[in-house]
């Protein structure tokens, strides 16, 4: 299960790169990485942690063949906790 995942990460972050070539910037909408996924599905109950292991070594062998990378920036856009009906 671990590869599919950094498989899925890895064709959106190729994508992503195909993009940014053709119009030199792309923006994604959360991080193409994800390794906190698999984390998270382990520590709910819904994944192992020989599940995540795997996914971080998948993805440590993208990373390593250029498949998978990290931004170039990250914006972190936080909602007022109010609005105006509230």
């Amino acid at each position: 299960m671990g590869r599919f995942w950094s498989d899925r990460h890895s064709e959106r972050w190729l994508r992503g790169l195909e993009l940014e070539r053709a119009h030199d910037i792309v923006c994604f909408d959360t991080d193409p990485l994800k390794i906190h996924y698999g984390w998270c599905l382990w520590q709910i109950g819904n994944g192992s942690r020989e599940e995540w292991l795997a996914n971080v070594a998948s993805s440590r062998e993208h990373v390593a063949q250029r498949r998978l990378g990290f931004a170039d920036r990250i914006a972190f856009l936080e909602p007022p906790e109010r609005t105006e009906s509230q």
